[in-house]
């Protein structure tokens, strides 16, 4: 999950990058779920979780303007949107193979909740 996304530099950034960063991205996020898991720290894997979802926020905010530029590659698009849930998902997987599934699905659940309402707060 980088800061800046790649969706800008569309001549630069194939498919394939795309892939290719995702695939690190799911080591590295399964390895950090992993051993969070194993240390009952609920909280990280939650935090976890919530970075992914910033991260795809980030892309669908960042793919409105490409598309309003006409510059938006839909392959590219669709292809880190696909990944990023698949990697959440496969986190809630390994939450369920540790048997922890409902506490961090319910913390999860919670904390996107408040931080839903804050954002309407703030505003």
């Amino acid at each position: 999950m980088g800061n800046q996304l790649p969706l800008g530099e569309l001549s630069q950034y194939t498919s394939k990058e795309a892939i290719d960063e995702l695939k690190q991205t799911e080591i590295d996020a399964m390895q950090k779920a992993r051993t969070c898991l194993e240390g009952k720290a609920y909280d990280e894997v939650v935090n976890l979780l919530l970075g992914i979802d910033e991260e795809i926020e980030l892309i669908v905010s960042e793919s409105r303007r490409l598309r309003l530029q006409g510059k938006l590659d839909v392959n590219i698009f669709n292809t880190l949107i696909k990944g990023y849930s698949e990697i959440k998902e496969k986190i809630f997987d390994l939450s369920n193979r540790y048997g922890l599934l409902k506490e961090i699905r319910s913390l999860y659940n919670f904390n996107k909740y408040a931080g839903k309402v804050s954002k309407r707060i703030q505003h």
